[in-house]
């Protein structure tokens, strides 16, 4: 495995715009409209891919998601750059050399691209899709070509995003990566060493299992699942922090995942719910002075998410079939549900896959082996 190459840097560096972007982005969105009190820098990294997913909702339904078109959100990323530039010399130390030196593992990882041979998935419907959202808007009713189109959700949305279409076809692998790049700044910033509390064991435990997951699995596709994971990660460190600190609105950024979680995939819809529950029977939760505009936000995108389904399916809440208006495109049948409930069926009976998976994962994975030297 080559550590250093011209690819490797470019993308690295790449990566590194990108995530800083985002969190400048939603940092210049805070202070101008939803206000929220934080102490992590990074945290602003949530509302800065709320808005980036909030516009790509739109956008797909009237251009497909290329260079040209994405010229105005990509004025906006290098903006965000710009003022999240200036607000790193401010807090710069070691801990963001160390983060920037851990984030070049997330680019080794990324750069092994998900063909056939990593990702079976990738091969059978996301490079598809992709193709279609980088050369043309949303589609009446394209779900009936492959049914997977129908319930493939927002991270579909920023792969196409960051390929820079036709310019750049790879870059779909920071769509998983960049939130990997998130809780690493995010943790890495708030481990203090020099103070016994829980949210320190918290983070570290967090941070080694984020780093162990890079070595042994990939990040370079689009994905939802490992982006949950993600995000349910920050919710859990967001709401323990806000319970061992008197931060006013903090909590908020735990509100704005939930329409993400949302539009990622149907897999989070029960948790989403579950979470909104907890957040909402909160004593924190009555003191939201913003709170029409945090839910206006959640509920458009939800709206956006549900409409994007429609278009594509003729059914919101698919792969739930739950047609409200019967249209020439609408899909009626639900074998799409039944292959998604039945999928694990399909693995191994027994104990036979164990040894092959452990040597194929531990043994035979570079990455592994190198995290086993660290």
């Amino acid at each position: 495995m080559i550590l250093f190459n011209l690819n490797k840097i470019f993308y690295y560096f790449l990566l590194i715009f990108f995530f800083f972007s985002l969190v400048g982005i939603g940092q210049i969105i805070n202070n101008k409209l939803i206000k929220i009190k934080n102490v992590n820098f990074f945290e602003n990294f949530i509302i800065g891919i709320f808005f980036i997913i909030f516009y790509l909702q739109i956008h797909i339904i009237f251009f497909s998601i290329n260079f040209f078109n994405s010229l105005l959100i990509i004025s906006f990323l290098f903006i965000g750059f710009y003022f999240a530039s200036k607000l790193l010399l401010q807090i710069f130390s070691y801990k963001l050399i160390i983060s920037l030196i851990l984030c070049y593992l997330v680019v080794l990882n990324s750069s092994v691209f998900p063909y056939y041979n990593v990702i079976f998935d990738f091969g059978l419907y996301h490079n598809t899709y992709l193709n279609w959202l980088n050369q043309s808007n949303i589609v009446l009713g394209l779900a009936n070509l492959d049914n997977r189109f129908g319930y493939a959700g927002s991270s579909y949305l920023l792969g196409a995003f960051f390929n820079f279409y036709p310019f750049f076809n790879k870059g779909f692998v920071f769509t998983t990566s960049i939130f990997y790049v998130f809780l690493i700044f995010l943790l890495i910033h708030d481990i203090d060493l020099k103070k016994n509390k829980f949210d320190n064991l918290f983070n570290l435990l967090i941070l080694y299992v984020v780093l162990k997951y890079i070595f042994v699995e990939t990040l370079s596709d689009v994905s939802p699942s490992k982006i949950i994971g993600c995000l349910i990660i920050y919710i859990f460190y967001n709401l323990i922090k806000n319970y061992e600190y008197e931060l006013k609105n903090n909590f908020v950024y735990s509100l704005l995942i939930l329409p993400i979680l949302v539009s990622l995939s149907p897999s989070s819809w029960l948790i989403s719910i579950f979470l909104f529950i907890i957040i909402f029977f909160s004593e924190k939760f009555k003191n939201i002075y913003n709170y029409k505009i945090v839910f206006s936000f959640c509920l458009l995108l939800c709206f956006n998410y549900g409409l994007i389904n429609f278009l594509k399916t003729g059914n919101i809440f698919y792969p739930v079939i739950f047609p409200i208006f019967d249209t020439s495109f609408t899909i009626y049948d639900n074998n799409i549900l039944y292959h998604i409930q039945n999928f694990p069926k399909g693995y191994p009976v027994g104990l036979e896959w164990i040894l092959p998976k452990l040597k194929e994962v531990f043994f035979l994975n570079n990455f592994a082996l190198l995290f086993l030297l660290l």
